[in-house]
């Protein structure tokens, strides 16, 4: 990686909810980048979308297979059926992809990394797709390798509420929408989730 003026990095999907909060994060942090590309799978034609990075406006390119030319590390942000598209391209690129939507979690070939627990795992890679597990199972895996590490935990059962931000853009607009309905006594929608999530503190978002 060019890490003396900067890394080349590329977000697939920056309008999704992903992909915005790692444009705003990335925007905030005091990394060194020294070229940022996005690339959207809606997209059919160069220089017809723009979006800023840092203050400058930035083209959003078409994904095809030109995509991750000279770039460093991508993070897939887009939907599972673009991220599988788009993880090979990487590879052979010879990118470093880390999918952010979950997509490989279940693949067998493709590591699942927590930094700080099981990321030497990478060693024994140049380049290729990284699988980004649950949030929480991120949090758990640091408690745990601590308890393990320092008192021989063996075995844990534990429970995770998923909340509404996990479905994305259309998730929290459901929530807003139907405690927005709540509060005015009207009739609410149910769309994404089976049962009313607004003001239900033990709600169910997913199966169970």
């Amino acid at each position: 990686m060019n890490t003396k003026k900067g890394f080349r990095l590329a977000l697939v999907g920056p309008n999704t909810f992903r992909g915005k909060e790692l444009t705003s994060l990335l925007n905030k942090r005091k990394i060194r980048i020294s070229e940022m590309e996005f690339y959207d799978p809606g997209i059919e034609e160069e220089f017809s979308k723009l979006t800023q990075f840092q203050g400058e406006p930035k083209v959003v390119h078409p994904l095809d297979e030109n995509a991750f030319e000279g770039i460093d590390l991508a993070f897939l942000a887009a939907d599972p059926k673009t991220n599988r598209k788009v993880g090979p391209i990487a590879s052979k690129k010879k990118t470093w992809a880390v999918d952010l939507s979950e997509t490989f979690n279940r693949n067998g070939k493709v590591p699942l990394v927590v930094a700080g627990v099981n990321d030497g795992i990478l060693q024994k890679k140049k380049h290729g797709v990284v699988a980004n597990p649950h949030p929480v199972t991120i949090f758990l895996s640091h408690l745990f390798h601590l308890l393990q590490h320092n008192f021989g935990l063996e075995e844990a059962d534990a429970t995770v509420l998923q909340p509404v931000s996990a479905f994305a853009i259309p998730g929290i607009e459901e929530l807003a929408n139907q405690c927005f309905d709540v509060l005015r006594g009207g009739q609410i929608e149910k769309r994404i989730f089976k049962s009313q999530i607004a003001f239900n503190l033990l709600s169910q978002t997913d199966e169970v």
